[in-house]
């Protein structure tokens, strides 16, 4: 091979010959913003940055705020993808500075996008478009901190399936059911709450609904109720006043996760008599501070998923040497006829000596189930 036709080789532009299926893959791990300067490689690199599949797009406080607005809209509206799989928005506001999001999410929405991700850093809070709440195409919807939800009346996501608010806020209760109440095909709610959500009630009553994440540390009091008669996964964490959950309806819970609260654990038992795996996670803060929890008072009655369902225990950071954990743990072993594994992983951040006292007194407990396993991690 002669001189002349090794160096094309070299020089050859392996990587626009590639298919456009597959650099459209490669274009969506980058920032969108770095995809774009692909454009000016050829005329090539120009049509396939108008169909990448999923869009990412950032502002800094240090940028200028109408150019980079200017410039999504731009984009968008040369979009030529037949659907925007995912628009991921991010926005970081000055005090004082504002940015009108719901023209660019408007231009989303006409382009038939499936999933939103939008997360503001604002001094006061985003007032979430009403007008986008019709959107029929969007299947994935993430909200992020400072997103004000203030829906006045029923919304109307028919393709909606997962849902994530991360520390919004809420104009009052009504909000929550307006928007719940017209995601008629919901299957994937996540809750979590941090700041001041200015809620009495956070009513979800879903019929759709398999997997739900609540999670709170808000000083605010607020009774989440839930109502999700088809709810398959269930995790609860930092709910730590009895009255703070109100399970109606979960009769088809199979999985529970469950950070820290017995009275809590009893109700979801209750109501959930097709269980068949629980974790308990007891949290560290608990360990320490004993004086902020009520004490475990044994039922007087059997919950039918432990006699008829539950297959698998497991116990996170299982503190043997404190009582109620030793109580609840008995009590577990003592009635679950159908136990397969119960799983105590070990915290020796305190009480080493009373840990492993507790320890052995599980082994000893005379269990429901005779072939189930104890298992010390």
């Amino acid at each position: 091979m002669d001189l002349k036709r090794r160096s094309c080789l070299r020089n050859r532009d392996r990587i626009s010959e590639l298919p456009d299926a597959l650099l459209l893959q490669i274009l969506s791990f980058v920032p969108t913003k770095d995809a774009v300067a692909t454009s000016v490689l050829s005329k090539r690199w120009r049509y396939l940055c108008k169909m990448m599949p999923r869009l990412r797009f950032w502002y800094e406080r240090t940028d200028d705020l109408e150019r980079f607005s200017d410039n999504v809209c731009r984009f968008l509206l040369s979009h030529q993808a037949p659907v925007l799989q995912s628009l991921h928005l991010e926005v970081n506001f000055e005090r004082g500075s504002t940015m009108d999001i719901g023209v660019l999410l408007g231009v989303a929405f006409g382009l038939h996008v499936r999933e939103l991700e939008l997360q503001v850093y604002s001094w006061k809070p985003y007032r979430f478009p009403t007008s986008l709440y019709k959107c029929r195409t969007l299947e994935t919807l993430k909200l992020g901190s400072r997103v004000l939800l203030d829906v006045p009346f029923p919304v109307c996501l028919k393709a909606l399936r997962t849902l994530s608010l991360f520390d919004v806020s809420y104009k009052d209760d009504g909000s929550v059911v307006n928007l719940l109440s017209g995601c008629s095909v919901l299957e994937n709610l996540e809750v979590m709450m941090f700041s001041h959500p200015r809620l009495g009630t956070f009513t979800i009553h879903v019929p759709s609904l398999q997997n739900l994440t609540l999670i709170s540390d808000s000083e605010d009091f607020t009774v989440f109720v839930i109502n999700a008669p088809h709810l398959k996964y269930l995790n609860l964490k930092g709910l730590i006043d009895e009255d703070s959950c109100l399970i109606e309806n979960t009769p088809e819970v199979v999985e529970a996760h469950i950070t820290d609260w017995w009275n809590l654990l009893m109700l979801m038992l209750d109501c959930s008599p097709n269980l068949q795996v629980l974790k308990l996670i007891s949290e560290w803060f608990r360990i320490l501070d004993r004086l902020t929890y009520k004490r475990w008072s044994q039922p007087k009655y059997v919950a039918e998923c432990l006699v008829n369902r539950l297959e698998t225990l497991v116990w996170e950071n299982y503190e043997g040497g404190i009582e109620d954990d030793r109580e609840v743990a008995q009590y577990m072993l003592s009635n679950a006829s159908r136990l397969e594994t119960a799983t105590f992983s070990r915290t020796d951040i305190l009480h080493t000596e009373k840990r492993l006292e507790g320890l052995k007194e599980l082994e000893s407990v005379v269990k429901a189930s005779n072939s189930c396993q104890l298992v010390f991690t």
